[in-house]
């Protein structure tokens, strides 16, 4: 036998192929992957009062909360079963060591991944929900209703005094504006969402306009949600914190 012919065959005749490595980083992949995904949703938790996609604001924001949620654990279940393996076969084979570094450090990202889902479903979860509640969604409305008006005014669908200058438009005229077509869905035109109530008041451009104040107040003050927001044509959001009505002295939404 030459030099070049050193390789063990298996009892079939062929060169026997050795999984382990293949398993080992398929490991260390999954609990990446797992503890990124979790980083990714803090992200966005952090920075989802800059998120604006206009009308389906809400819709892309939940897609992409339920993904990262599913998708992190998921990566953490499927690291922990494929590093199982991958110790079974290290058993097994013949040089114990390799790819056991890869297995160990995919095995403890996804034990760390599924820890702090666990502390979050138990804890945290119901932090983050009255959270999410108080201060994320009404933001987000806020959002969507001065985007609204900037478009609504720029389409001059409605002109109060007649002087030719296109005005601002109420919740019931930015969901059902004279050409059929919503600037926000018609639930957010009755003034309700999120457990607060929604109020647009309308300057004709006659009166010191054309201009708009929007407020939200709790639907029920004196519960969990205690902040109260206020934005008008400049589209700076502001809030208070201690439940009083938010104006335009109150200082910035960050």
């Amino acid at each position: 036998m030459s030099e070049n012919e050193i390789l063990p065959d298996n009892h079939n005749g062929q060169q026997e192929e050795e999984p382990l490595p293949k398993l080992a980083k398929a490991t260390l992949l999954l609990g990446i992957f797992s503890v990124g995904f979790l980083v990714l949703l803090l992200i966005f938790f952090a920075n989802v009062d800059k998120i604006d996609f206009g009308a389906h604001t809400e819709a892309y924001s939940l897609a992409t909360v339920l993904f990262l949620v599913v998708a992190s654990p998921l990566c953490a279940v499927a690291g922990l079963i494929t590093g199982y393996t991958a110790s079974s076969k290290a058993k097994r084979a013949e040089h114990r060591t390799r790819g056991r570094i890869h297995v160990i450090i995919g095995r403890g990202l996804s034990f760390v991944t599924l820890g702090l889902w666990l502390l979050a479903f138990i804890g945290i979860g119901q932090i983050g929900r009255q959270s999410s509640r108080v201060s994320v969604s009404p933001v987000a409305v806020m959002r969507t209703i001065t985007t609204a008006q900037v478009g609504f005014q720029a389409a001059g669908l409605v002109d109060i005094d007649g002087d030719g200058i296109s005005d601002y438009g109420t919740l019931e005229q930015l969901a059902s504006p004279p050409d059929g077509l919503g600037f926000i869905d018609s639930a957010l035109g009755a003034g309700i969402k999120h457990e607060y109530k929604f109020t647009v008041n309308v300057t004709p451009s006659g009166s010191g306009g054309p201009g708009y104040t929007c407020t939200a107040v709790p639907v029920k003050p004196g519960g969990d949600t205690v902040r109260c927001y206020f934005a008008d044509e400049s589209g700076v959001i502001r809030y208070t914190e201690d439940g009083t009505p938010a104006t335009a002295q109150s200082p910035m939404t960050r």
